[in-house]
């Protein structure tokens, strides 16, 4: 089982000492499955309020939407 991420198309939005992040991923895990070994791709979708402190940036919470995820052997 091993996986990887890649990120890309990175928007950030700001006001003030707050801002908003959304962020476009692809990513794919392999696995074992009933018939050999298989390779999940998913594309993400983050969302994420930020807020600036004292010391700099931190996420507030994020938000994760799958947006598609084909499985097939590798």
């Amino acid at each position: 089982l091993s996986s990887t991420h890649f990120l890309g198309n990175i928007f950030v939005e700001l006001d003030g000492d707050s801002a908003r992040a959304e962020s476009y991923a692809i990513g794919y895990l392999a696995t074992r499955a009933s018939d050999g070994a298989a390779l999940r791709m998913r594309g993400l979708h983050y969302r994420a309020p930020l807020r600036r402190a004292g010391d700099g940036w931190s996420t507030v919470h994020r938000a994760l939407t799958g947006r598609c995820e084909p499985l097939g052997p590798v």
